[in-house]
């Protein structure tokens, strides 16, 4: 029962206090709430109808007719089995194909939510602030870092040209340089790393637009941004890497990428280009 339940748990946050009222139900009871009309559950979770209507919407799904037969399906499909990858159980690491299966479907399952959690019109806002800002600052360590490098590489065949270094020392010099009509583009999980924090804070006294890439969530980078590109929250702070974490940032950069190579003028003539300089014949 991953599907349905697990996206009423990830937007559970950003909801209002009525949304969430409704989400707690079902997450709380979600085999009663198959047998409900929209109204029952209303009364049920002491909220509205609108809010019942509301929530399906921001988790992505059309009706709560729709979302009932999602949740059904969730409840009696035949795996009921939980796919996580734990490194602790021998049974788990007992063969390639075990663990290829299990990494496979938390990271399927892990994408799926993307789109439950990312607010299109901050990766809207977001795109209008990467093409008008005078200079862009990347900011990550770590696994972080690496997608932070990725974006860097991706914009720069867009012709946008930000600053990305692995010293936060460096990072930190620069946030200090940052003005109005700049930008911040911070990429931290967990939004708790302390060079991090303080390479936003140092951006956010500039008065510079500070977009996070954090998970989902009240966190203290995303307290000092102005945009927020939520990722699911896949996995603890004790972790055997950061997996899942580091593919849905990617998947966001891809978001954005694709969302400027449209907007951008000339974006598709700079893709093939920059494409083809590379690639010609020796």
């Amino acid at each position: 029962m991953d599907g349905s339940i697990n996206l009423l748990k990830q937007a559970l946050s950003t909801l209002k206090p009525s949304e969430q009222k409704a989400a707690s139900f079902i997450i709380a009871d979600p085999s009663q709430v198959i047998n409900l009309t929209i109204t029952q559950l209303a009364q049920k979770a002491n909220t509205s109808t609108s809010a019942i209507t509301r929530l399906c919407q921001k988790i992505g799904v059309e009706s709560f007719s729709k979302f009932k037969l999602d949740l059904t399906k969730d409840l009696y499909s035949n795996s009921g089995e939980d796919t996580s990858l734990d490194l602790f159980d021998e049974k788990a690491l007992e063969s390639a194909k075990t663990i290829t299966d299990a990494m496979v479907d938390m990271v399927r399952q892990n994408v799926s939510l993307i789109g439950a959690v990312l607010d299109p019109d901050a990766i809207e806002k977001s795109c209008k602030a990467i093409e008008s800002a005078r200079k862009i600052l990347l900011v990550g360590v770590g696994a972080s870092g690496l997608v932070a490098m990725d974006l860097q590489q991706k914009l720069i065949r867009l012709g946008i040209f930000p600053s990305f270094s692995t010293d936060t020392d460096v990072s930190l010099v620069q946030a200090e340089t940052l003005g109005p009509k700049d930008l911040c583009m911070v990429f931290s999980y967990s939004g708790a790393t302390p060079s991090i924090l303080r390479i936003a804070q140092v951006a956010s006294k500039q008065k510079c637009t500070i977009i996070a890439v954090t998970k989902i969530g009240d966190n203290r980078l995303a307290k000092l941004s102005d945009l927020i590109l939520a990722v699911p929250e896949s996995e603890s702070l004790f972790r055997q890497g950061a997996t899942f974490s580091r593919i849905s940032q990617l998947v966001i950069v891809d978001i954005l990428y694709t969302n400027l190579i449209v907007q951008i003028p000339q974006g598709k003539e700079l893709l093939r280009s920059t494409w083809e300089i590379v690639h010609h014949d020796a």
